[in-house]
């Protein structure tokens, strides 16, 4: 089904409650240490990194990006694509031709001059990452300005309206990977062991802290969901 948000502090808390790392006597101090908030919108920003998507989640405001004639492509024997450098969910107006000299532009119409297509988007069906242009509406001499954003396309930008369970996940524990440091200190305080008589617990061995195994799971499991995500450049 999807979240309708990203992850935030919160859930991470519950995550690390879920799990059993921080002592509950303990929990709302460590968390306030932590900056939970920061880890969880770090997560965010690497996703989006990751997977060449700004933004990922659609923002519930339609946006505007500009592109120059010299960004369309014109392939041998094909139409004329331009690459969005993104995701549009959907496009409500597309315009070329916009110069001072003429502020309107040219409004063209989607499934008669230009078609959208998804063709290097993840999954061959969403996003739309890139336009193609009708070529007998679109000939190389048509709007051939080199006029800085000359080309407006206006939409809902953005991978989708959810952030799909399984990337959902994926953030969430990318933060938690990012706290990995204060969580290790707040399990062991810093000691590699705490013995008496007789029995000795240890918090870390073989050169490795506590959490290592965990916190390695965390990275690869980020890792691998976002390379199913990540935008096909062109």
């Amino acid at each position: 089904m999807g979240q309708e948000n990203y992850p935030v502090a919160e859930n991470l808390a519950d995550y690390f409650d879920s799990i059993g790392i921080v002592n509950p006597a303990r929990r709302k101090e460590a968390y306030a240490l932590m900056r939970l908030d920061l880890k969880a919108a770090a997560a965010v920003t690497a996703w989006e990194n990751r997977t060449k998507y700004f933004p990922f989640l659609y923002g519930g405001t339609e946006t505007t990006k500009r592109f120059s004639q010299k960004d369309v492509l014109y392939p041998p024997n094909d139409n004329p694509i331009l690459d969005l450098g993104g995701g549009f969910i959907s496009v409500s107006e597309l315009k070329v031709g916009v110069t001072p000299a003429t502020p309107a532009g040219t409004v063209l119409t989607e499934g008669t001059d230009f078609f959208l297509r998804a063709k290097n988007a993840p999954n061959k069906r969403k996003p739309y990452t890139w336009l193609e242009f009708y070529r007998s509406f679109f000939p190389v001499t048509l709007y051939g300005s080199d006029y800085p954003d000359s080309i407006r396309i206006t939409g809902k930008e953005g991978y989708w309206t959810t952030v799909e369970d399984d990337a959902w996940d994926a953030i969430l524990k990318y933060g938690a990977y990012l706290s990995y440091q204060e969580l290790a200190l707040a399990v062991s305080k810093g000691r590699y062991s705490v013995r008496d008589l007789n029995y000795e617990v240890r918090y870390a061995g073989a050169n490795a802290s506590p959490l290592k195994l965990e916190a390695d799971g965390w990275k690869a499991n980020f890792d691998s969901t976002a390379k199913q995500y990540r935008r096909i450049e062109l």
